[in-house]
């Protein structure tokens, strides 16, 4: 392009109000403008209106976290002694507030102290639990190794086989499937028991389910 136009490109766009399509042009300094596609609009953040933190086989040890924490996403240890007569701490790592943040489960495990340590479980929540995450059963799972999942209520009316992660508060995980004759029983008040899935070790757990009757 010559200076000329140049200069009357330049004035064009000195007096001309800018307006905004939604699309965006480039020139390519030959006088020709091309569309680039739209860019993509930022994703909203998660919002962290309950942080929900849980110590398993706890005695008296206390997890002080803020959904506040979340928002910061940095690097921090606390102390979980609580009214115990022992101390316990656990890092929360940036990566870890990350991963909340996004509404996954962390599970970590506390310091060593007096020979045990504790399983911690930290999940962001809405600030009043949706009936998804309120349990309408009554579950028990053998053993001592803190395993526990949500059978909402819808779920049992449905009569729709199901497969369930049990993991909890353990540090390995299970499953177990709940079929349409298993929901019937429940419906029926029979109690349900079922095998889990086994663990890598070759272990499984037994599961007792019971839906309690209404009024």
């Amino acid at each position: 392009m010559k200076r000329r136009g140049v200069l009357k490109v330049g004035a064009a766009l000195a007096v001309s109000p800018l307006s905004f399509s939604g699309e965006a042009r480039a020139c390519d300094g030959h006088g020709n403008w091309e569309t680039l596609p739209p860019e993509k609009a930022p994703e909203k953040a998660a919002v962290c209106e309950r942080l929900v933190a849980r110590i398993g086989r706890n005695h008296g040890h206390a997890f002080t976290i803020v959904a506040a924490d979340v928002l910061a996403g940095v690097d921090k240890t606390y102390d979980l002694t609580g009214t115990s007569g022992h101390p316990h701490t656990v890092t929360v790592t940036a990566a870890d507030f990350k991963r909340i943040g996004a509404g996954q489960i962390v599970r970590l495990a506390s310091s060593r102290e007096g020979g045990h340590i504790h399983r911690l479980f930290l999940e962001c929540a809405p600030a009043v639990d949706p009936p998804e995450r309120v349990n309408a059963c009554e579950i028990e799972v053998a053993g001592k190794d803190e395993h526990e999942f949500v059978i909402p209520d819808a779920h049992v009316k449905a009569k729709v086989e199901r497969t369930y992660d049990i993991q909890g508060l353990a540090g390995h995980v299970h499953s177990v499937t709940i079929t349409a004759a298993d929901f019937e029983d429940l419906l029926r008040g029979k109690q349900v028991k079922l095998p889990s899935s086994r663990g890598t070790d070759g272990h499984n757990h037994l599961v007792f389910i019971r839906y309690p009757r209404k009024g």
